[in-house]
C-alpha cells in the first residue's frame, strides 16, 4: 500500500507489492512459519505498507501534531491497526490566509474605529519516517503565506454599510491599508463634538462667615459682615444654552440642557433685572439659610457698645446682635439671628435662631442656638429611627409567617400581637427606647408651637409597641397604620428643621447650653455645666470636670473626670477622650458603662442599640 499526502492508494497496486515480496522471499529460503511484523514507512510524503508474515502483528498507525488520518473514511482518535484491506487517508491541515476586518463606532457615535487582524496562511507535508510497527505521523509547516492586505476601497465599503459618512479622515484609512502589523486598530472617523452648555450659576456679593475659623478663635472684635440698603447682594449667570454636534453616521448629536437656578430670597432681599439681581432693601448682614435649598436674606443688626445691664435692659431682635462688653446677671437676649458677645455671659439667658459665640466666660447662665430647631431635630430623628425600625419589623414578620414550620393557627384565634412582642423582645429591643425617648422630648417641650400634637402618636406608639402593648395587636395592619401616622408626622417636622446653629465658647462653668449643630469649648473647661449638641461636641484643649455631655454625631475631649461626668450618646454617636478618670457614666439608650479606673484614652460608640466602650492604657 502507497498513500500520497491527502491520496488515497487502492488496494490492488498495494497486494501485488506484497506478493512480489513475498516471492523474493521464498528465493531467499524463507520458511512459511517465520514471524515478521508489519510495518508502515513515510518516504517523500508517501505511505508504504507492509504487511506482518506468519504470526507477526499488524502495523499501528496515530495522528501527530498537524495532520488528520482517515481509515476506512473515518478519523481515528487513537491508535489504530491497518491491514492491507483498509484505505488510509492522511489530511495535513493546512491553513488558508485571510484577514478580518469590522469598524465599530462609540456610544455616542462620534468615533470609528478600524479593527484589522491578519492571520498567515500554513502549508504543511508529512515528515519521513523509516519502517516501524508503531508510527506517529507528524507534519511540518514549509510554506507560510501571508494575508492578502486590506485595500482602501474595502474600508470605504465597509464604512458606507455601517452607515458612516461623517468626519471620515482619508489619511487615517491610507496609513492603516499600509500597515504591516498582525492586528491594526486605527480611528478613522471623527464627528463633531457638541459645546456643552453652562449651567447658571449664582454669585453672592459677600463671604459667607466661616464657622469652622469662628470655632478656632472666636476671639474677633465684633465685626460681621454687612450690607446697606440698595447693595448689591447677588447675581445670577443665566445659564449658556451648549450647540449641538454631528455623528460620524451624520445624525445630530445633542447637546445637554443647562440647568437653570433661581435667586431664593427671603426678608430683606429683592430680585431686580427679572430675576437675575438680588438687591438689599434694609442694612443688615445678608447670609444663607436651608438645608437643600439656600435662601438669601439680611439681618438687621443691633450692636450694643457696653455691657448688656440696667441701663441697656433686656433685648428682643429679630436680626443679628452684637454685645462689644459682657451679659450682666440677670439679663436675657432673644435673637432672631445670631448673638456675638466680646466678653462674658453672667448668670443671664441668651436665645437665638442663629449662632452664639462668646468669647470669654459664661457662669451660670443658658445658652440655646438654633431656637425650636433643637427639638425639632431631635424628634425628626426619632421619627426616622422608629419608621425604619417599623418597616424592619413589618418586614420580618412577613418572612417568619412564611416559613413551613411557623403555624399561624394562634396568630389566627389570638391575634398576631404575639409574633409582635416575641420579635421586639430578640430582634427589635430598641423600638421602646427610642419610643421613650421621644415621649421624654414631646413632654420637656409642653405645648410650644405644634409639638405638642407630636404627643398623640407618641401616646399611639407606646400603647402599640411598649411593655405588653404588642399583645393588644391582632393584625399587622395595626404597624402599617403606625408607620404612614409616622411619615405623616415626619414630613411635617422636615419643613420645620432650620439650619444648622452653633455655640463656641472659651470657658462655661454652672450653665446649660444647648445647639442645633455643634458646641465648641475653645478654653480650658467645661465645668458642672450641660452640653446638648444635635451633632457634635468639641473640647480639644479643656477638660470636662462634672456635668453632662449628649451629642448625636460626636464627643472630642482632652480631659474627662474627676467629679462625676455622664455622657450621653445617641444615635451612632462615637466618645473620644485622651484621658478619663473613674466615675465617668457612660450611657446609651438604658445601657449604661462606667469607667472604673484611669484610662490614658477611652473611646465609645452607639451601635444599632448597643454601647461598645474601647480603651486603652
Amino acid at each position: 500500500m502507497v498513500l500520497k499526502n491527502n491520496q488515497t492508494v487502492d488496494y490492488k497496486s498495494e497486494h501485488q507489492r506484497s506478493r512480489l515480496f513475498r516471492e523474493i522471499q521464498e528465493k531467499k529460503a524463507i520458511t512459511p512459519d517465520s514471524v515478521f511484523d508489519g510495518s508502515i514507512e513515510i518516504r517523500n510524503g508517501e505511505l508504504l505498507f507492509n504487511p506482518p508474515r506468519g504470526l507477526g502483528r499488524f502495523p499501528l498507525i496515530m495522528a501527530g501534531e498537524n495532520v488528520e488520518i482517515y481509515i476506512n473514511g473515518n478519523k481515528i482518535e487513537a491508535p489504530s491497526f491497518i491491514n492491507d484491506h483498509d484505505k488510509v487517508e492522511i489530511k495535513t491541515l493546512d491553513i488558508e490566509s485571510s484577514v478580518s476586518m469590522e469598524i465599530r463606532l462609540t456610544e455616542d457615535k462620534l468615533k470609528a474605529f478600524l479593527y484589522v487582524k491578519k492571520n498567515f496562511g500554513k502549508k504543511y507535508a508529512l515528515i519521513d519516517c523509516k519502517p516501524m510497527q508503531k508510527i506517529k505521523v507528524i507534519a511540518r509547516c514549509v510554506i507560510e503565506e501571508e494575508p492578502a492586505p486590506i485595500r482602501y476601497e474595502n474600508v470605504m465599503e465597509a464604512l458606507q454599510n455601517k452607515g458612516v459618512v461623517f468626519g471620515i479622515q482619508e489619511d487615517a484609512i491610507m496609513r492603516a491599508v499600509q500597515d504591516t502589523a498582525e492586528e491594526i486598530t486605527a480611528e478613522i472617523a471623527t464627528g463633531l463634538a457638541p459645546v456643552e452648555c453652562a449651567d447658571a450659576s449664582i454669585m453672592y456679593n459677600f463671604q459667607d462667615e466661616d464657622w469652622n475659623e469662628t470655632a478656632k478663635n472666636p476671639y474677633g472684635d465684633g465685626k460681621i459682615h454687612s450690607v446697606s440698603i440698595g447693595e448689591i447682594v447677588a447675581i445670577k449667570r443665566p445659564p449658556v444654552p451648549g450647540k449641538p454636534g454631528i455623528g460620524v453616521t451624520g445624525e445630530p448629536i445633542l447637546a445637554r440642557m443647562p440647568k437653570d437656578v433661581p435667586i431664593l430670597i427671603k426678608d430683606g432681599v429683592k430680585l431686580v433685572n427679572d430675576g437675575t439681581v438680588a438687591m438689599a432693601t434694609r442694612s443688615g448682614r445678608p447670609m444663607l439659610e436651608g438645608y437643600s435649598k439656600k435662601y438669601l436674606s439680611v439681618h438687621p443688626v443691633h450692636v450694643v457698645e457696653g455691657d448688656v445691664n440696667l441701663e441697656v435692659g433686656n433685648i428682643k431682635f429679630y436680626g443679628d446682635v452684637i454685645i462689644k462688653g459682657s451679659v450682666l446677671d440677670g439679663f436675657s437676649i432673644e435673637a432672631g439671628g445670631s448673638i456675638r458677645v466680646l466678653g462674658d455671659v453672667l448668670h443671664a439667658s441668651l436665645y437665638a435662631n442663629g449662632d452664639i459665640i462668646v468669647n470669654k466666660k459664661v457662669i451660670s447662665s443658658r445658652l440655646q442656638a438654633g431656637g425650636l430647631a433643637v427639638p425639632y431635630k431631635q424628634i425628626y430623628k426619632m421619627f426616622t429611627q422608629l419608621l425604619n425600625r417599623l418597616k424592619n419589623l413589618l418586614a420580618a414578620m412577613d418572612v417568619v409567617k412564611a416559613q413551613r414550620a411557623f403555624t399561624t393557627g394562634d396568630l389566627k384565634v389570638n391575634g398576631e400581637g404575639q409574633l409582635v412582642k416575641l420579635l421586639i423582645d430578640y430582634k427589635f429591643r430598641d423600638i421602646p427606647n427610642f419610643i421613650y425617648e421621644l415621649i421624654g422630648i414631646v413632654l420637656k417641650e409642653g405645648n410650644k408651637g405644634f409639638i405638642a400634637d407630636f404627643s398623640q402618636i407618641a401616646q399611639r406608639l407606646s400603647e402599640k409597641l411598649c411593655n405588653l402593648g404588642p399583645l393588644r395587636i391582632k393584625h399587622q395592619n395595626e404597624i402599617e397604620i403606625l408607620i404612614q401616622e409616622l411619615q405623616d408626622s415626619l414630613n411635617i417636622v422636615e419643613q420645620s428643621v432650620a439650619s444648622i446653629a452653633n455655640i463656641a465658647v472659651c470657658y462655661i462653668q454652672n450653665s446649660v447650653a444647648q445647639a442645633s449643630g455643634d458646641i465648641i469649648v475653645t478654653g480650658k473647661a467645661s465645668i458642672i455645666s450641660q452640653l446638648h449638641a444635635e451633632e457634635k461636641i468639641v473640647i480639644n484643649n479643656g477638660v470636662v470636670r462634672g456635668g453632662l455631655l449628649s451629642a448625636r454625631e460626636g464627643i472630642i475631649v482632652m480631659e474627662l473626670g474627676s467629679g462625676e461626668v455622664n455622657i450621653n450618646l445617641l444615635d451612632n454617636c462615637v466618645l473620644e477622650a485622651a484621658t478619663a478618670y473613674p466615675g465617668v457614666v457612660i450611657r446609651h439608650a438604658t445601657d449604661i458603662k462606667v469607667v472604673q479606673e484611669y484610662r490614658k484614652y477611652l473611646q465609645a460608640q452607639a451601635s444599632e442599640g448597643q454601647l461598645i466602650v474601647k480603651n486603652a492604657n
